[in-house]
C-alpha cells in the first residue's frame, strides 16, 4: 500500500538509483518502460519535473560518481545531488533537520546504527513499492520496507606489517592481550562490535571479550572510519580493530605497510543500508504516484 504522508516523487526514482546501477552494473537490460526494471509513466514525468534528488552517504565522491554512472547514463534528465559525511554528522543532521521540519535530504545513506532512532522518530519512508525493492534477497531488505542494504561491508583487523606479524592477530583472544595497551586502537562504532558478538557468542562469553578488551588501554577513536585507518598508516598505533578491508587495500596500493585480516571465529559483517526520509525537500502525496 501507498503511504499517504507526505513524500517526494523524485523519491521513487532516486531509490531506484541502486537498483540501476547494480543491475547494469551486471550487464542487464535496464529501462524504464520495460525489461528488468518497470517504473511507471507518471512517476518518469513526476521525477522530469522535480528534476533534482539529494543523497547523503558514506561513499567517498569519486567511490559515488562511479557508482552512479550507470543511472546517470540511462536517466539522464534526474540530478543526484550527492554528500559524503561520516556516521554521525549525517545521521545527526538528518534527524536534527527532521524534528525541525526542513529536511535538506531524500535519501541517506549506511545508518545501520541509527535505525533504532530513525524508527522511534517515524522518519523512515515505506519504500516497499518501489520498482527495485523486489530484487534485494530478504536478508538485504527490511520486511516492512523501510529500508535496503546497498552493500554488505566486512570488517577486520588492521595491522601494520613492518611491527606486528600475522600471527599476532589471529584469533579474538589475541586482540585481548594486556600488552596490547596503546599500541591498538578502535573506532568508535559501538553499534557494530556487540550484536556479532552475541549472535554467535551468546550474551556471558560476549561480554567478557568486550570487558577484556576494554581493559586492554586499548585507544578509543572518534575519527572516521577512513580517519583511523589514516592513521593506522602513520603510525599513530600498531593494530586497528574495527575497519574494513577496502581502507586497508587503498593504504597498501599506495605503498604503506599495512595489511588487513580477519580473526578466526565470528565473521564480522554488516549491511550499509538505505532508507528514504518521510518529509522530503518538497512534499508531494505519495499517493499521487
Amino acid at each position: 500500500m501507498l503511504d499517504s504522508r507526505p513524500a517526494r516523487l523524485g523519491i521513487v526514482v532516486a531509490c531506484c538509483v541502486l537498483g540501476l546501477s547494480l543491475v547494469a552494473a551486471q550487464g542487464q537490460e535496464v529501462a524504464f518502460d520495460g525489461g528488468a526494471l518497470k517504473v511507471a509513466p507518471e512517476v518518469v514525468q513526476g521525477a522530469k519535473k522535480e528534476g533534482k534528488v539529494v543523497v547523503r552517504g558514506s561513499m567517498r565522491p569519486k567511490d559515488w560518481q562511479k557508482f552512479i554512472a550507470p543511472f546517470k547514463e540511462k536517466v539522464p534528465f534526474v540530478e543526484i545531488e550527492y554528500t559524503s559525511a561520516p556516521f554521525r554528522r549525517r545521521v545527526q543532521k538528518t534527524v536534527t533537520e527532521f524534528r525541525a521540519g526542513r529536511v535538506s535530504a531524500d535519501i541517506v545513506t549506511g545508518i545501520m546504527g541509527a535505525i533504532p532512532e530513525f524508527s522511534k522518530l517515524d522518519m523512515l519512508g515505506n519504500i516497499a513499492d518501489l520498482p527495485t525493492y523486489a530484487m534485494y534477497g530478504p536478508q538485504l531488505k527490511d520486511k516492512d520496507g523501510r529500508w535496503i542494504a546497498r552493500q554488505t561491508l566486512f570488517w577486520g583487523v588492521g595491522y601494520r606489517t613492518d611491527r606486528v606479524k600475522k600471527e599476532e592477530v589471529r584469533t579474538w583472544d589475541d586482540l585481548i592481550k594486556p600488552e596490547w595497551g596503546q599500541r591498538l586502537a578502535t573506532a568508535n562504532k559501538p553499534h557494530l562490535l556487540p550484536h556479532i558478538l552475541w549472535a554467535d557468542w551468546g550474551p556471558e562469553k560476549a561480554k567478557a571479550w568486550l570487558k577484556n578488551f576494554f581493559a586492554t588501554g586499548v585507544q578509543l577513536r572518534k575519527e572516521g572510519s577512513g580517519a583511523v585507518a589514516n592513521l593506522l598508516a602513520a603510525g599513530e598505533y600498531d593494530v586497528l580493530f574495527t575497519v574494513h578491508g577496502r581502507a586497508i587495500r587503498r593504504l597498501a596500493d599506495k605503498g604503506s605497510p599495512v595489511a588487513w585480516t580477519f580473526p578466526e571465529g565470528p565473521v564480522y559483517q554488516y549491511p550499509s543500508y538505505m532508507c528514504a526520509i518521510k518529509q522530503g525537500r518538497t512534499p508531494m502525496p505519495r499517493g499521487s504516484c
